[in-house]
């Protein structure tokens, strides 16, 4: 497993990286952690308006690292039953928020119940049925990119409204 620096936390989010993302400038490390505030500040907190019961426990952890495939902007699994993990590729500068709008949107469906991932087939199942599509025609891919211009609009009115708002990062970078 990679180690895992953590640049920010708060009772809802963590923020990571790993050591090779942590090279980048603070600045760069603190645009990060500004867009997944943003994210808890607006998307989580509609989830959790949404869905109190199941999102009362639920904890969110973005990562952000180097994908190996440059094509590849985000990931979202559900960790237990409790916890989302949202891993970002930290090459993506230009649509972050988009992309971590588009993950929320899994991150939703996963703790609606709607998305699932089934230990027996190894599979996603999608409102209990399986489906083996190609990656843009998946259900849960069509209503996540549906929505995630949406969610990033929400989040960068949320970073404009708080344009002097400067996190404090955990650890100093090096």
């Amino acid at each position: 497993m990679i180690r895992q620096i953590l640049l920010y936390k708060s009772d809802k989010i963590s923020v990571y990286c790993t050591p090779a993302v942590e090279r980048l400038s603070i600045r760069r490390l603190t645009t990060y952690v500004k867009q997944c505030i943003a994210a808890e500040k607006t998307i989580i907190k509609d989830i959790s308006k949404k869905y109190p019961k199941k999102a009362k426990d639920t904890k969110y952890t973005f990562l952000f690292k180097n994908f190996k495939s440059g094509e590849m902007l985000g990931n979202c699994d559900q960790e237990y039953d409790d916890d989302i993990l949202i891993e970002l590729n930290a090459k993506n500068t230009s649509s972050l928020c988009k992309t971590i709008a588009h993950e929320l949107v899994h991150a939703r469906q996963f703790i609606s119940g709607q998305l699932k991932y089934n230990v027996k087939i190894k599979y996603l199942t999608y409102e209990d049925d399986k489906h083996r599509y190609i990656y843009r025609k998946q259900p849960w891919e069509i209503e996540a990119y549906a929505l995630q211009d949406k969610g990033a609009i929400k989040m960068k009115r949320w970073l404009l409204d708080h344009v002097h708002f400067n996190p404090k990062l955990e650890t100093p970078t090096i």
